[in-house]
């Protein structure tokens, strides 16, 4: 008999004054963005991702030579597939350092 998959649920996910780096070498200019005094708080999240879930996230972020900006989101987020719906407000965003991704190709509504 075939084992079932693990499962795993968090009643309430809470981050205080995290910080994530992001370096990414592969493309031609190299990527760096870093995000700190990261808070993030999120309730009834699963880990298979296929159910939204409600996700307050905010941060200091910058890249190489930039002074911080902020980054604040407030809605819901899954990720099988990715959705994000919710308020996204960002001052100051280092959006320069995502460029070698191609940042014409993204869409927001």
């Amino acid at each position: 008999e075939k084992a079932k998959p693990w499962t795993l649920a968090l009643a309430e996910l809470a981050l205080d004054e995290g910080t994530l780096t992001w370096v990414d070498r592969t493309p031609a200019k190299p990527v760096f963005l870093e995000l700190s005094a990261l808070q993030a708080r999120s309730k009834n999240l699963a880990l298979d991702g296929k159910k939204p879930a409600p996700l307050s996230l905010s941060a200091k972020v910058r890249s190489v030579r930039t002074e911080p900006g902020s980054l604040r989101f407030d809605g819901s987020l899954m990720w099988d597939p990715l959705v994000a719906q919710g308020t996204l407000e960002a001052k100051q965003f280092p959006a320069q350092a995502l460029a070698p991704y191609g940042l014409d190709r993204i869409e927001l509504i």
